[in-house]
């Protein structure tokens, strides 16, 4: 496994959008963080540096999640429809009401590219669904719009 290093402010992360997860192609409704680590993955663009290579990433991600869904007797119906685009430094410099922030760190136990935007609570408080929902607003309003694509 590579070594986790530090991304650069300047530096370019995209975010794969799928269907049917993901249905409005965009930042709000792609960054869900419902998970217990409030983490989503990125693809960090040091080790992706074309879009053609942003976009194989999602194809074999979207072969992956459809294989296991058929071995869990699902239907294969994931599909990689492109990608978004943020600067780092705007994804970081994002803050809730609240002073929720997020972090944008490299996680390369899952290939090279991958790396991962996280919520960092603001000291002494509690997380709520609303400060979630509020920091999601703010990332559609710092990813471009889908640069489409059928895999």
């Amino acid at each position: 496994m590579p070594d986790k290093e530090e991304i650069p402010d300047e530096d370019i992360i995209n975010r794969s959008i799928y269907l049917p997860q993901h249905p409005n192609f965009d930042a709000v409704s792609s960054f869900v963080f419902d998970s217990s680590e409030r983490s989503e993955s990125v693809i960090w663009r040091k080790y992706a540096r074309t879009m053609f290579e942003v976009h194989a990433i999602g194809c074999a991600i979207q072969a992956r999640m459809n294989l296991s869904r058929i071995r869990n007797g699902k239907s294969a119906d994931r599909r990689y429809r492109g990608a978004i685009e943020g600067i780092v430094a705007r994804v970081r410099q994002i803050r809730s009401q609240r002073s929720h922030g997020l972090v944008v760190e490299h996680e390369p136990h899952e290939g090279e590219a991958h790396a991962e935007i996280a919520i960092r609570t603001a000291q002494g408080a509690k997380l709520k669904p609303n400060d979630v929902q509020e920091i999601r607003e703010h990332l559609g309003r710092v990813f471009s719009p889908m640069v489409p694509h059928a895999c």
